[in-house]
């Protein structure tokens, strides 16, 4: 059940655009995508939100922009991550910024209980967008297949 904060959050904000705002995707030069073998490597991801600012738009209106950071990456399963300098076999990076509109002024209690449940929700099909086709430009052979949002 959502808590007081987070309802009140989402009867105030109303999604406007979500933009891509920072990208970037290296494939390591020892690493072929077009001989992509799933067996040998392991794949990772991390989202995490970066930032949140209170926007004013056109109309007298004002709202809030969430910033959400998300990547994903293929490593060998045999190599040693943790040594300096270590560089994924393929990385890919997306930052997305969602914009809101708002009726109010939210506090911090409402826009924590927003970032956690909604802004992620929300940029997710974007992301998904981005890094399966990313992926399919670089030459990755095999589609990489990134779940439906779930919401925990």
């Amino acid at each position: 059940m959502a808590s007081d904060a987070l309802k009140s959050a989402q009867e105030c904000l109303a999604i406007q655009a979500v933009h891509l705002s920072h990208c970037y995707a290296n494939v390591r030069q020892d690493f072929d995508p077009a001989r992509y073998n799933k067996d040998e490597l392991v794949s990772q991801g991390f989202s995490a939100l970066q930032s949140v600012d209170a926007l004013e738009f056109e109309e007298d209106a004002s709202g809030y922009r969430f910033v959400y950071l998300l990547g994903f990456r293929l490593v060998g399963k045999e190599e040693d991550q943790e040594v300096e300098g270590y560089v994924p076999k393929l990385e890919i990076v997306g930052s997305f910024s969602a914009k809101y509109k708002c009726k109010r002024k939210l506090n911090g209690e409402e826009i924590e209980a927003f970032s956690k449940n909604n802004v992620a929700y929300h940029i997710w099909p974007y992301w998904r967008e981005y890094i399966q086709s990313t992926a399919a430009r670089v030459g990755l052979k095999e589609v990489i297949e990134v779940p439906m949002y779930r919401i925990t």
